[in-house]
């Protein structure tokens, strides 16, 4: 490696990579807006579906009407297809555009690196380089990929919120005060998880720049004798990668189980006060399944909460 040649670690890179998420969704906002929308539709019959339910039972199963119930089932199997429809289109206009902002993002390091002198260009690390021409530019795929469903599962939260208040304000206010809880865990989560993301970055970077050089320099290692002391660098970074890897994953680890719990205990309460309810008379049967349905709904937007933050996260580190 040339004597000025250095990894290139967090403090040699802007202190953010926000500007470049943003210019690249920004640069696909029309295909992104319209996955959008179509993840909002999409969502939209996810809320309707346990209202739906809700009156087949209380209105069809409980009041032995047969038509009504046939009614509604009818709707149930059109929200259904509206469903499957509309997370067709929300593909579409996800995947789609992330291949472009992914394409756009290699070519735009490859246009930077060649616009350098030609004394910058020689002291870049040609390994790390090309890892970040591949994985880094990849999580900024990702990243934009998530914008659809992002904005789709934060609605349905708010929106499945004010669905249960409307319901029953005080069955609800019960069942979603333990949700804040996901919030700050999400907060404390995502910081601790930009630290080791970085940390992982900045090891697979020199991973793979320690990789190019033993590669381009395997005759005059081989010549030297150096091929002891070479593997013995490489063991000790392999296991640093491995380390650091092994750290990101344990932290993922935890959110998805700790928002499980988090969504347990609303399911308990809503099955154990809205059940006393329903023997009192004060709750129809339909309505209880429906606010369970509801708090079981609540458990994907919050989980992919975790998945959003940590997608992002490392995109930015990327």
């Amino acid at each position: 490696m040339p004597a000025e040649a250095a990894p290139l670690s967090r403090a040699a890179r802007p202190a953010s990579g926000w500007p470049l998420l943003r210019r690249a969704a920004w640069e696909r906002r029309g295909e992104l807006a319209a996955g959008s929308a179509a993840g909002l539709a999409w969502q939209a019959a996810v809320w309707l579906t346990p209202l739906a339910v809700a009156a087949a039972i209380d209105r069809g199963v409980v009041a032995g009407d047969a038509r009504a119930l046939l009614a509604w089932t009818l709707v149930l199997a059109g929200l259904a297809a509206l469903e499957a429809a509309t997370t067709l289109t929300r593909h579409r206009f996800a995947c789609i555009p992330a291949a472009r902002a992914l394409i756009a993002t290699r070519g735009r390091l490859h246009g930077d690196a060649l616009a350098l002198d030609d004394r910058t260009r020689r002291g870049l690390p040609p390994g790390e380089v090309i890892a970040r021409a591949t994985s880094d530019a990849e999580w900024v795929e990702e990243a934009v990929d998530y914008v659809p469903s992002t904005v789709s599962r934060a609605v349905t939260i708010v929106a499945v919120a004010a669905i249960l208040l409307a319901i029953d304000a005080s069955l609800a206010a019960v069942v979603l005060a333990p949700l804040p809880l996901v919030a700050l865990l999400a907060w404390g989560w995502s910081v601790r998880y930009t630290r080791r993301s970085d940390a992982l970055q900045a090891e697979v970077g020199a991973a793979a720049e320690l990789a190019e050089s033993a590669i381009s320099g395997a005759r005059a290692i081989a010549g030297l004798g150096a091929g002891p002391a070479m593997a013995g660098r490489w063991g000790r970074l392999a296991r640093s990668v491995r380390e650091r890897a092994l750290a990101v994953a344990r932290l993922d680890a935890v959110y998805g189980p700790a928002v499980q719990a988090v969504v347990a205990a609303s399911l308990v309460a809503a099955l154990w006060l809205g059940g006393r309810r329903v023997i009192d008379g004060e709750l129809g049967v339909g309505t209880l399944v429906a606010v369970i349905a509801y708090v079981i709904i609540l458990t994907a937007p919050l989980e992919q909460m975790g998945d959003v933050i940590a997608v992002a996260r490392r995109a930015e580190a990327s």
